[in-house]
C-alpha cells in the first residue's frame, strides 16, 4: 500500500490516489462535525541519543576531554620555556622580556586549572578518572613518628552532633603504615584520608574543592604531650608544592634558570603521562559506544520498522486508526514515495 500524501493546500486527498484510500478512510460528510480529531495514540520510546544516555559516562567523558584540553594548553607553553632556559643555561642570550612572558603566561593557564581542567587533574599534575582532584597536605605535628603515647582529637571546624571530632591514639611503638590506617579510618567521615609519609609521619588528602575549608579551619586537642590539652588549637595545614610555581621562578641568571627548568622537564613527564590517561578513557568510550551501536541499531531498525508496518496496516499496538491520524501522518511524511522509506529503514 502506498501512503497518500496530503495536498501543501489543504486536507483534500489526491484525486489519484482515491481508490486506494476511500476504503480506509471516512469522509469528511460522514465524520461528526463537532468532535474533534483524534488524538495520535503514544507511540515507541524516541530512538535517539538519549537512548544511550549514561549519566556516569557522560561525566567522565566531559571531564577527560576538559582536561585533555586543558593540557594541550599546557604542554606547548612548557616545551618552549623548556628550550628557552636550556639556553640560559648554555651561556646563549635569550631575551628577559620573552622568558617573563612565558613564566607570566603559564602562571596563568596554571591559575585556571582546578576551574577548567574538569576537576580530576589536580596540583601534582595526576589524572585519576572517575575520581575528584585532592589536595595532600601534613599536619605540623603528625609529620613525625610520635614520641609519646596520646590520645588527640582532631576537627575540622568546630566539632557538632552531625560532624564529630575523630579520635586518634598516637603510639610510638606502632609501625608508620598502622598509625596511618588508625588516622585514615577515624577521619573518613571527616572526608579526610590518611597514609603513611616516606618521613615515617602521616601525610593527609582532602577533595581539592574543600581544602581551603581544611586549611583555615583544622583544628587539634590533645592531652598536653605533643598536643595542648584543654580545647581545641588551631594547627598548621602544609600542601605539598604545585608541580608548577611560576611565581617563584628567577630565569634570567644561570641558577634560576636550572631549577626553573628541572620543574618545568618534570611537570612535562607529568602532563604527557595525563595526556596519555585521558586519551584512554576517551578512546575506551569511543570502543564501547561503537561495540554498543551496531547490536542496538540493528535490532532496533528491526522493531520499529515491524511496528511501523503494523500500524499502518492498524494493526498491534498503534491499530486505533483514523482520519487524523493519516493526516497527520501523510503531512510528516509529504515527497517520500515507498522505495525511499525501505531504504531508510534497512539495517544494512
Amino acid at each position: 500500500m502506498q501512503i497518500t500524501p496530503l495536498r501543501p493546500g489543504g486536507l483534500g486527498l489526491d484525486r489519484s490516489h482515491a481508490a486506494d484510500s476511500i476504503a480506509t478512510t471516512p469522509r469528511l460528510a460522514d465524520a461528526p462535525s463537532a468532535a474533534p480529531a483524534p488524538a495520535p495514540p503514544a507511540t515507541a520510546a524516541v530512538h535517539a541519543g538519549l537512548r544511550g544516555l549514561d549519566a556516569q559516562r557522560n561525566a567522565r567523558v566531559a571531564s577527560a576531554q576538559q582536561a585533555l584540553a586543558y593540557l594541550e594548553r599546557l604542554a606547548p607553553r612548557l616545551r618552549n620555556l623548556q628550550t628557552d632556559l636550556g639556553r640560559v643555561v648554555a651561556g646563549q642570550p635569550v631575551p628577559g622580556e620573552r622568558l617573563e612572558n612565558q613564566r607570566s603566561r603559564i602562571g596563568q593557564i596554571w591559575n585556571e586549572r582546578s576551574a577548567v581542567a574538569g576537576g580530576e587533574l589536580d596540583a601534582q599534575l595526576d589524572y585519576t578518572p572517575g575520581q575528584p582532584a585532592t589536595r595532600s597536605f601534613t599536619v605540623r605535628g603528625l609529620e613525625q613518628p610520635a614520641q609519646a603515647r596520646e590520645t588527640v582529637t582532631l576537627a575540622v571546624g568546630m566539632p557538632s552532633a552531625a560532624r564529630p571530632g575523630a579520635r586518634v591514639t598516637l603510639d610510638p611503638d606502632a609501625t608508620p603504615q598502622a598509625q596511618a590506617k588508625a588516622f585514615d579510618q577515624a577521619l573518613r567521615p571527616l572526608g579526610l584520608q590518611a597514609e603513611a609519609d616516606t618521613g615515617g609521619g602521616v601525610r593527609f588528602s582532602v577533595a581539592e574543592t574543600r581544602w581551603p575549608q581544611v586549611r583555615d579551619g583544622l583544628a587539634v586537642q590533645g592531652e598536653g604531650r605533643q598536643f595542648a590539652a584543654g580545647r581545641l588549637h588551631r594547627v598548621a595545614a602544609d600542601p605539598q608544592p604545585d608541580a608548577l610555581t611560576p611565581q617563584q621562578w628567577t630565569l634570567q641568571d644561570e641558577a634560576g634558570a636550572q631549577r626553573a627548568a628541572q620543574q618545568v622537564g618534570t611537570a612535562l613527564q607529568r602532563t604527557e603521562a595525563a595526556r596519555d590517561s585521558a586519551r584512554s578513557v576517551l578512546n575506551e568510550d569511543r570502543a564501547a559506544l561503537a561495540d554498543a551501536s551496531a547490536a542496538q541499531d540493528a535490532a532496533w531498525a528491526g522493531r520499529f520498522g515491524a511496528e511501523f508496518a503494523a500500524s499502518l496496516r492498524g494493526e498491534g499496538r498503534l491499530r486505533e486508526t483514523g482520519y487524523g491520524q493519516q493526516a497527520a501522518l501523510g503531512a510528516a511524511l509529504w515527497g517520500l514515495d515507498r522505495q525511499r522509506v525501505e531504504r531508510l529503514l534497512d539495517p544494512g
